[in-house]
C-alpha cells in the first residue's frame, strides 16, 4: 500500500510586483513543479505534495525557484501588479503560514531596501541552488556590525547639555553607598 501523501509546512510573504513562496522540506534532493499562468501551482517531491491555486495570474517567464537544503524557494511574479493580501483562492490552507522575515507592508515598500537573498541567482524553474532560504535572519555576530552600532551610538537628538561628563557620573557612582554598604550602615545605626 503506497502511503499517503502529506502537504508540507510553508511560508508566504508579497511585494507590489511578486510573491514569495517557501516550502521547508529540508534535504531534498529533487521535485516536481508545475507553475501554470493562470496562477495553479503543483509541487511534488515523495511524501510530500502541493496542488493549489493562488488568487491570481501569474508571469510564469518571470518567476524562479530553486531547492536548497532547507526546501524549495519560489520567487513568483505577478502578471498584474498589486498586493492580493490572500495567497489561496480557497481557503486558508493549514500548512500556510506568513513568512515575517521578508514580508513588508505596502506602505513599507517604498523604503528602497529589499531583503531577498540571493535571488537573484535562481534559475527560471531550474532547480538550481542560491536560493537563500534564510534571508532576513541575522546572526548576532552580524548584528554588531550593521544595526548593533546604531544602538550603541548616544542619539543625535539628545542635547549635550543633558548629556553626563564621565567624570560627573564617576562622582554620583561614589557618592551613594553601594547596596551592601547601605546594608552595614543601618546595622550600624541601630
Amino acid at each position: 500500500m503506497a502511503a499517503a501523501q502529506v502537504a508540507p509546512p510553508c511560508k508566504w510573504a508579497e511585494r507590489t510586483d511578486r510573491v514569495f513562496f517557501t516550502v521547508e522540506v529540508p534535504d531534498l534532493k529533487k521535485c516536481d513543479v508545475k507553475l501554470e499562468p493562470s496562477g495553479h501551482v503543483s509541487f511534488e517531491a515523495g511524501k510530500y505534495k502541493l496542488d493549489f491555486d493562488l488568487v491570481k495570474e501569474i508571469d510564469v517567464e518571470k518567476s524562479k525557484w530553486g531547492i536548497t537544503a532547507r526546501g524549495v524557494g519560489f520567487d513568483l511574479h505577478k502578471k498584474d501588479a498589486g498586493y492580493w493580501n490572500r495567497f489561496v483562492k480557497a481557503g486558508k490552507p493549514t500548512w500556510l503560514s506568513v513568512d515575517w522575515l521578508r514580508w513588508k507592508d505596502e506602505d513599507d515598500e517604498d523604503d528602497g531596501e529589499e531583503n531577498l537573498g540571493d535571488l537573484g541567482q535562481l534559475g527560471a524553474g531550474s532547480g538550481a541552488g542560491g536560493f537563500d532560504m534564510d534571508a532576513g535572519e541575522e546572526d548576532e555576530e552580524d548584528m554588531g556590525e550593521e544595526e548593533g552600532d546604531e544602538a550603541m551610538d548616544a542619539p543625535a537628538d539628545k542635547p549635550e547639555a543633558d548629556a553626563k561628563k564621565p567624570e560627573e557620573e564617576e562622582k554620583e557612582k561614589s557618592a551613594a553607598p553601594a547596596p551592601a554598604d547601605a546594608a552595614k550602615t543601618e546595622v550600624k545605626n541601630q
